[in-house]
């Protein structure tokens, strides 16, 4: 997840909805964000004070002058205030040369801004939690012992109401409704008044997103048998059924990781026209894996683009070279090199690829050296 900071006028313009775009330089960092990214914003005046956004879309310009003149200031800023004082503003922070070295990115961003809460702000009696008073008897109970645990929660508000919540614990340590390796985190409430809208797919992302932060293994979640809705939402977000505990059916789901890989440019340049799609390993990653950030190795020595993972697949090294031959990218006598002194093989098969259009630096991903086969991403 990205971070940005803001000024309080600014960060009280995204939160009040009046400022739909924020603008940044190009840089290096920035060049990594894509469509559906998450950004954390931090208040410069409290940096424990935090809303999350969605990046919705990517505008890029010239400079600053080339935005205002695009981009309704209304949509930039704030109704009261005026493109000469947002370019007086944006001037001095960045410098022309810096303008010019990087370009300029609008960042447009989602509506339903996801923001931090306490729980103890929040009223048990608020609409939002109507589902809960009606279901479970002991709700005020269980309410105020997450009070009381300072459990992480995030909202949504529409015209100042509550209008989606979400109550997650990182390290749940002594479940007694699964038993699964690794650490774990519980999605406590996930509760959505308005439908339709993205939001509950939102907080999904979100959850994993914080779970890969953190290094969870699992996440979790229960809901009554008789709640159809939520059965079927989770279904489609690839939870998958664990078992049944009480009146309540529990779902679970693997986080995935992402991990950067050298590869050498001969087979990096099959990988990205598709007339290869596995990549070989001597040993499987010890995370499961949905993604791989490709390193280009010597000469070209660049981070070019990523590759979506379908599977994992892990034999005998003759019966995985019979099923992954056809779209291999290399002649038997290589393969037959590489896994010369191993039994097994593993292979990466490849979903789908995307090549950068510009080239990125390792120190782009906070790595110094390019690794020996792999290293994860967070």
């Amino acid at each position: 997840m990205f971070t940005m900071k803001l000024d309080q006028k600014y960060y009280n313009y995204i939160l009040n909805g009046t400022k739909e775009y924020e603008i940044r330089l190009n840089d290096e960092k920035r060049r990594l964000l894509k469509k559906g990214d998450f950004i954390k914003f931090q208040n410069v005046s409290n940096e424990s004070d935090y809303f999350i956004a969605q990046v919705d879309d990517l505008l890029y310009f010239n400079n600053f002058l080339e935005v205002i003149n695009s981009i309704d200031i209304k949509k930039l800023s704030d109704k009261n205030d005026t493109a000469l004082k947002l370019m007086n503003a944006l001037n001095h922070f960045y410098s022309k040369e810096s303008q010019e070295k990087y370009g300029v990115v609008a960042i447009k961003l989602n509506k339903n801004i996801i923001i931090k809460q306490n729980l103890s702000d929040i009223n048990y009696d608020d609409e939002i939690f109507n589902y809960l008073k009606k279901n479970y008897s002991d709700f005020k109970e269980w309410f105020k012992k997450l009070v009381l645990n300072d459990e992480i929660c995030y909202i949504t508000k529409h015209n100042g109401q509550i209008t989606s919540i979400l109550i997650i614990k990182m390290d749940e340590k002594d479940s007694k409704q699964v038993h699964l390796d690794g650490k774990i985190m519980k999605i406590r409430t996930l509760l959505v008044s308005l439908k339709n809208k993205g939001i509950g797919t939102r907080y999904i992302k979100l959850v994993n997103e914080l779970a890969k932060q953190n290094e969870v293994n699992h996440i979790y979640i229960t809901c009554k048998k008789n709640n159809l809705e939520m059965i079927n939402f989770l279904n489609k977000r690839n939870f998958k059924y664990y078992d049944d505990y009480f009146d309540e059916k529990v779902f679970y789901q693997e986080v995935m990781s992402t991990i950067l890989m050298s590869i050498k440019p001969e087979y990096v340049e099959k990988l990205f026209n598709g007339t290869k799609k596995y990549e070989y390993r001597k040993k499987r990653c010890k995370k499961n894996i949905d993604k791989i950030i490709v390193y280009s190795t010597n000469p070209v020595k660049k981070v070019v683009g990523e590759l979506e993972i379908e599977d994992i697949l892990e034999d005998n090294k003759e019966v995985i070279w019979e099923e992954t031959k056809l779209y291999s990218g290399i002649v038997k006598e290589k393969y037959d090199s590489y896994f010369k002194k191993e039994d097994t093989a593993v292979a990466y098969k490849i979903k789908s690829y995307k090549l950068y259009d510009n080239k990125k630096e390792l120190s782009d991903f906070n790595i110094k050296a390019s690794p020996q086969s792999y290293v994860y991403i967070k």
